[in-house]
């Protein structure tokens, strides 16, 4: 990209909308949903690919040749399973910031409460006197 824009002397609106123009139809109609929802679409696609060649296959060419009956499908459970993982380290990683949040958020409320109850504890004494 810098090399195209140094060497056409291109301006950074017309390198975006060349952009646009050469993208697939998928990658345009997925850059209006959000980062996070487009990977988990990607691989939403990805296992529904693995299962539709899988399909294909099995279904529609009958290719029941016992020696490749079972090529690929240990990748249709697989990209089930590597979808899985990454939405539970997503998930773990959300809940690890989360945690982190309520723990700072903890430590702040003990020091104002601690703080307090000096200040009503010398308040005491003060009247006490």
């Amino acid at each position: 990209m810098r090399r195209a824009r140094e060497r056409l002397a291109v301006s950074d609106e017309a390198l975006a909308e060349l952009t646009r123009i050469h993208e697939s139809p998928f990658r345009r109609l997925l850059g209006r949903i959000s980062e996070q929802a487009r990977t988990r679409w990607e691989r939403a696609l990805l296992t529904a690919l693995v299962a539709v060649f899988q399909w294909n296959k099995l279904y529609i060419k009958k290719d029941h040749d016992t020696r490749r009956l079972r090529a690929g499908l240990p990748w249709l459970i697989a990209t089930g399973c590597a979808s899985l993982a990454i939405g539970l380290y997503g998930a773990m990683y959300e809940s690890y910031r989360s945690v982190m949040v309520a723990i700072a958020a903890f430590i702040v409320w003990s020091v104002l409460v601690d703080k307090v109850k000096r200040i009503e504890q010398a308040e005491m004494m003060w009247l006490l006197e």
